[in-house]
């Protein structure tokens, strides 16, 4: 259950917050969630509560910290062939986990780096990015557009 206030990532729609709680007269049951977009504050959206696209709260400024404190010792995605390299990567971008969104990014990069990137891994970086990146803006309190030099920042290694 979630909050007004809570900020949440919905399956292929990204992070929303928890503007209002519609509930039941007679229980008190939360039945919809009415979300509004950080990017674009005066869109909205009401979604069942019990839907399964609400998936999970963002994390903690505490579990980001440490979070970004693993970048550099984040392993990449290992693969024999680009089939097996893309399921790896659809699967971690379904698991909507920021470790596994670095994964995602750290891999094609280095792959790009090394002249072997594969178009279908630029869009999935670019996904895992958007995704990490927003969290990364919210959580901290720092605009979208300054989120690269902070995770630079917070890194011994700056791997991106």
């Amino acid at each position: 259950m979630y909050a007004a206030g809570d900020y949440i990532i919905l399956e292929k729609n990204g992070i929303w917050q928890v503007s209002e709680l519609d509930t039941d007269a007679k229980s008190g049951e939360v039945l919809y969630y009415i979300l509004k977009n950080p990017r674009e504050p005066d869109k909205t959206k009401s979604i069942r509560a019990d839907s399964k696209t609400l998936l999970r709260k963002l994390a903690s400024k505490e579990d980001l910290t440490d979070i970004l404190s693993r970048i550099p010792y984040t392993r990449t995605i290992q693969a024999p062939n680009n089939k097996i390299r893309e399921e790896l990567y659809e699967t971690a971008m379904k698991s909507y986990d920021e470790l596994e969104w670095i994964r995602v990014i750290k891999t094609a990069y280095l792959r790009k780096e090394e002249g072997k990137q594969m178009p279908f891994e630029e869009e999935y970086s670019r996904q895992a990015k958007d995704y990490f990146h927003w969290e990364v803006s919210v959580v901290m309190d720092i605009p979208f557009n300054h989120v690269e030099d902070y995770i630079a920042a917070s890194i011994a290694d700056d791997l991106w």
